[in-house]
């Protein structure tokens, strides 16, 4: 198969590896050695310097020329950047799978998809059916238990900010996204401000504190967000913006309110009752309360208006799927191809 392969390493990534890069690089050599034809298409222009790690890999691989476009039979391409090349709409005419790859939601893993990303993944309708396959409860269990005493999740957990004792397990958490992340573009009515706001407002006319936290990685976005919660506060107090483990925030929050945040799945970790008004990947999955209109969502979140023990469940075999499917760094090449076939429905 002649595949071709858009390369990216965000060397800051997450923290401080792109783990997109990471898991690829040996999956690449495996493909070539399996017989597939591999183009690389690098990222940015040759010489960068997030390239200096794959000196190597972009030596020992062709780089992709626009005269082998006709020849191309699978694009593997970091999302959402496949659409905003030209090749996207001559590739999709003649039916060639297109693949896109992100980071996961777990510690050191990739989502990749044959449809998109978020509500137009491939599986995003029939995930909540898929969970209940290979579905190993005692092993889960364990798996949260690893997760939460090694306070491992996708991004490093930092903080010691502690839950007085009158708001504790009684305020809504809030986990701040990127402010023009993709995810609240093209995938929610509302951007990451005016939720806030929205949820802030919702809380002061039920006397509930508001925790926010900031994105660990989007720094740029940091002063707007604190001068916004400023002005939130001058018309409620109860709004604070705190450092601490993610898992601690949920595990002390009455529920967690997000737009459409990828740490929605460290509330499968905690058990803790999730609401979300953009489109995610979950949002058909059973594994949290979804409403575009905000005050609704709220409502339903604040009355408990859902069967939390039928959601609990969803959550734990979404865990459970996500840690056997999603490729990972640290699993081999073989393991990590058998996962991209299976997912993609294609034989590599």
């Amino acid at each position: 198969m002649n595949i071709l392969f858009n390369f990216i390493n965000h060397s800051s990534a997450i923290d401080g590896t792109d783990y997109r890069a990471q898991t690829f690089e040996p999956l690449l050599y495996l493909l070539r050695d399996k017989g597939h034809q591999i183009w690389i298409d690098p990222h940015k222009k040759p010489g960068h310097p997030s390239f200096k790690p794959f000196k190597q890999l972009l030596k020992d691989f062709p780089t992709f020329s626009e005269k082998n476009i006709k020849s191309v039979q699978l694009w593997i391409v970091p999302y959402p950047h496949a659409r905003k090349k030209p090749r996207y709409k001559y590739l999709k005419k003649k039916k060639v799978p297109i693949l896109s790859y992100e980071h996961g939601w777990l510690n050191k893993s990739v989502f990749v998809d044959l449809g998109g990303m978020f509500s137009d993944a491939y599986f995003a309708d029939s995930i909540a059916n898929m969970v209940n396959e290979n579905f190993n409860k005692k092993e889960c269990t364990r798996y949260k238990k690893q997760l939460l005493s090694e306070n491992i999740s996708k991004r490093p957990q930092k903080g010691d900010w502690k839950s007085p004792k009158d708001i504790d397990h009684n305020y809504i958490f809030i986990p701040i996204q990127k402010l023009n992340d993709v995810s609240m573009q093209q995938y929610s009515k509302t951007g990451m401000l005016d939720f806030i706001t929205e949820t802030v407002k919702f809380a002061k006319e039920r006397n509930l504190p508001v925790i926010l936290k900031q994105h660990p990685h989007t720094t740029e976005d940091h002063k707007t967000v604190e001068k916004h919660v400023r002005s939130l506060k001058k018309n409620y107090r109860a709004v604070y913006l705190v450092n601490a483990s993610i898992y601690y925030l949920m595990q002390h929050a009455r529920f967690t309110a997000c737009v459409n945040s990828g740490s929605v799945v460290d509330n499968f970790v905690t058990e803790t009752p999730v609401f979300c008004a953009g489109e995610s990947f979950f949002l058909k999955s059973g594994t949290i309360i979804f409403n575009e209109n905000i005050k609704q969502g709220l409502n339903t979140m604040f009355d408990q208006n859902y069967n939390w023990d039928e959601i609990k469940q969803k959550q734990t075999k979404t865990l459970w799927w996500l840690k056997n499917n999603l490729l990972f760094s640290s699993l081999d090449p073989i393991g990590n191809l058998q996962r991209l076939s299976n997912n993609c429905a294609i034989s590599l």
